[in-house]
């Protein structure tokens, strides 16, 4: 998993390289003070498919771990829309620095890359108030140069531990959920059957037959039962479930004796 980046395929802080050695996010481009009003920024969708890497989401940031990368968050996400720079539904926004991105379209293994497309290398500015949370962002992120490889490694591995059991308990809570949303369905229907049975139709009121029928076994009364007790009633749908889930059918045969004090 650590070669893979940790197993996550566009995560906002890959710890180590496909190679497995740990990313140490250190040098010029992560200092804050290279960060001011007139730096231009690019989108991490765009610069990935200015490069040549298309479609394919998230290999520029696999490829290049040690490159500034912003995670925007909602309100970021809320000005760069306003600004119709990504679409109000996208997504993570994650903002590069421009000058980073065309070093790397100029460099050789990228200049002649017959997919790279130049015209998407359109940088913009950000608002005083998103610089600075970048900033924040820089100091918390990049690595301590007394950190060795080491450190860092163990530190990606217990990360990893920390990642796969945060999955587990997302997966025990869904399960839950559906287990709860399962129960809930079956209330429902429980709700609306009482209802069904509480309802009086014609200003004749059900609950009487009905309690019998769900709660006690069908005998002789009910041939005593009045013709003007299931006037206007439509107990047929009703009627027939109940001896579907009495599987007696043949012995309860409720439908023929409501025909017959039709």
């Amino acid at each position: 998993d650590l070669k893979s980046g940790l197993g996550r395929p566009n995560t906002d802080l890959i710890l180590v390289n496909k190679a497995g050695r740990p990313v140490r996010r250190e040098g010029p481009k992560w200092e804050s003070d290279r960060l001011h009003p007139d730096t231009l920024f690019i989108l991490g969708s765009r610069a990935n498919k200015a490069l040549g890497f298309g479609q394919t989401r998230g290999r520029l940031y696999i490829k290049h771990p040690e490159l500034f990368k912003y995670s925007g968050d909602q309100t970021d996400k809320e000005w760069l829309a306003k600004a119709n720079l990504m679409a109000t539904t996208g997504g993570k926004a994650y903002l590069m620095v421009l000058r980073d991105i065309l070093e790397l379209a100029e460099s050789p293994e990228y200049a002649s890359h017959p997919k790279q497309q130049p015209g998407e290398l359109v940088g913009f500015t950000v608002p005083e108030w998103m610089l600075e949370k970048m900033k924040t962002y820089i100091e918390n992120a990049k690595t301590n140069p007394e950190t060795t490889d080491e450190e860092l490694l163990r530190m990606a591995e217990e990360y990893a531990e920390m990642e796969e059991e945060g999955r587990k308990v997302r997966r025990d809570d869904l399960c839950l959920e559906d287990d709860l949303k399962r129960m809930k369905g079956r209330k429902d229907d429980e709700l609306s059957l009482d209802r069904l049975i509480g309802e009086p139709d014609n200003g004749t009121n059900v609950d009487h037959l009905l309690n019998e029928i769900k709660h006690e076994t069908v005998d002789d009364d009910l041939q005593n039962l009045d013709p003007g007790f299931l006037q206007g009633m439509n107990l047929h749908n009703l009627v027939r479930e109940f001896e579907m889930e009495a599987g007696s059918g043949s012995e309860l045969n409720l439908l023929s004796l409501a025909d017959d004090l039709q």
